[in-house]
């Protein structure tokens, strides 16, 4: 067994290596950017592929958070490295390329180390002194368990919308309150509904499938995209296509086939996140279907040109790398933030609000980020924008920061994803993990207060509710049994 695993691990070891020492050498002899570029490009690319093969020989789990974690860098930071290349450097705000070449290979390294820190398991020792839960809800009369479910988790959400908070942007800025975030999470229970029903759709355990349980289970993903695509959050719609993906591989064993993936793709670049921007631009919180219907002309109606025009300021919002491209380029002394802050903010994040009313609001680093750096003007204090995980300790500590920081990351990493590996058989922590992995890969362009702290508080929030609810059921009062009459046996 531990040949096995020793083999892969020289190999990825050997081919990032090779990655690094031919990205130093290729750097100083190379006199004009795009080969420069391409350079950094094939090291990130193949630190990325290397540590997946590494991690799917030794787990068999196409869909562990590494490897999701990967296809997030893969999209933000390789992909995104070539559009702002071609597309961004030559803009208004744009980056030089040799700030974009730096950013990519910066990602590069630090993938590596937090690709180390999640092989390593330097957090083992919590497994041994509280173990990974094998089983949060049993499979067998998911009725209740669903009941309870739905029931909690849209009251949850009509809260939010009384609130208004129910939006993408709201109408006026919400005044957090001890139990915001609570309400929040319990908002996300109908998901958790969605992730068991589609277990049973798919067949988790081997079982056949029922057609009540298939009915069941497009009902619910059509009530979840009702819900997702109003609020203007392209978020909460990827979160919904994640989800099926997600238990469907556990349920089955299968990922989608590559022609599947190719068409959803090009469906959300150029045809649903282009709707969602054109949504967001009316007045879509005072007359959300009119809005949507004016958003579906507008995008219906719209030439090639315009309809790829559309498609790139999707690209455009997916290139996290030039966040980091900007740090790169304008030094780490644009706003007082150092790698304290991350610390403290991360931390804080752990007190609930009523316990620490005056602890400050996480999020809204991202708005000072984006006005310190360029990116927003100087009036903008609603929109934020991605620092991800890389730039943020870069922009708090600069290298040092970086090479301690994303190894403790990864390790954290390896112990959600460790401590959520019954997903392979308990309907439970399926659901469980199949609702927080989009969070954790969304988190991923956020801070890490917001991102991984987030959705590790998410993860045992919703964990501790599922469970409870699986414990209400076997133990919840049933009728007694009538006693026998004097006389009879």
């Amino acid at each position: 067994m531990i040949a096995d695993l020793k083999r892969p691990a020289i190999l990825a070891g050997s081919a990032a290596c090779l990655s690094v020492f031919a990205g130093v050498a290729m750097v100083p002899v190379l006199s004009k950017p795009a080969p420069q570029f391409a350079a950094a490009l094939v090291f990130l690319l193949t630190a990325l592929v290397a540590t997946h093969l590494v991690v799917l020989r030794r787990s068999g789990d196409a869909l562990n958070l590494l490897s999701l974690a990967a296809a997030f860098y893969l999209v933000a930071f390789f992909a995104g490295g070539i559009y702002a290349w071609f597309a961004l450097r030559h803009g208004p705000e744009g980056v030089p390329g040799t700030d974009i070449t730096a950013a990519v290979a910066v990602t590069g390294v630090a993938w590596l180390c937090f690709a180390a820190g999640y092989l390593a398991d330097s957090f083992r020792f919590v497994r041994r002194i509280v173990p990974p839960p094998a089983c949060i809800a049993a499979a067998a009369r998911t009725g209740p368990l669903l009941a309870c479910l739905l029931g909690s988790g849209w009251a949850a959400r009509l809260l939010l919308v009384s609130e208004g908070r129910y939006y993408h942007t709201k109408v006026n800025p919400v005044v957090q309150a001890g139990s915001s975030w609570y309400v929040y999470e319990a908002s996300l229970l109908p998901l958790v509904a969605l992730a068991v029903a589609g277990a049973g759709a798919f067949g988790l355990g081997g079982k056949r499938p029922r057609g009540r349980s298939w009915i069941l289970f497009l009902v619910l993903l059509a009530t979840e995209l009702a819900w997702a695509v109003p609020s203007g959050s392209r978020e909460e719609i990827v979160d919904v296509l994640v989800l099926v993906v997600v238990v469907r591989y556990y349920a089955r064993r299968r990922l989608p086939s590559p022609r599947v993936v190719a068409a959803i793709t090009l469906a959300l670049v150029f045809v649903v996140f282009p709707l969602v921007g054109a949504y967001r631009s009316g007045d879509f919180r005072s007359s959300p279907t009119g809005a949507l219907l004016t958003a579906t002309t507008q995008v219906r109606d719209r030439s090639l040109n315009g309809t790829l025009k559309a498609g790139g300021d999707t690209l455009a919002r997916f290139a996290d790398v030039t966040s980091l491209a900007r740090i790169l380029e304008q030094g780490r002394d644009r706003m007082a933030f150092s790698t304290a802050d991350t610390i403290s903010y991360s931390l804080e994040g752990f007190v609930p609000r009523a316990l620490f009313p005056q602890k400050p609001q996480p999020s809204a680093f991202g708005n000072e980020f984006g006005r310190a750096y360029g990116f927003l003007s100087p009036n903008d204090v609603s929109t934020a924008v991605a620092v991800t995980e890389p730039g943020e300790l870069y922009l708090g500590g600069g290298w040092l920061a970086l090479l301690l920081g994303m190894p403790l990351l990864g390790a954290l990493l390896r112990t959600l994803d460790e401590y959520l590996r019954a997903r392979r058989s308990d309907l439970g922590v399926l659901a469980l993990y199949a609702v927080i992995a989009p969070s954790v890969v969304v988190g991923l362009e956020t801070s890490i207060a917001v991102g991984f702290v987030g959705a590790l508080k998410s993860a045992i929030f919703i964990g501790l509710v599922v469970a409870a609810f699986g414990w209400l059921r076997p133990h919840a009062p049933t009728q007694a049994a009538p006693r026998a009459r004097h006389g009879e046996a």
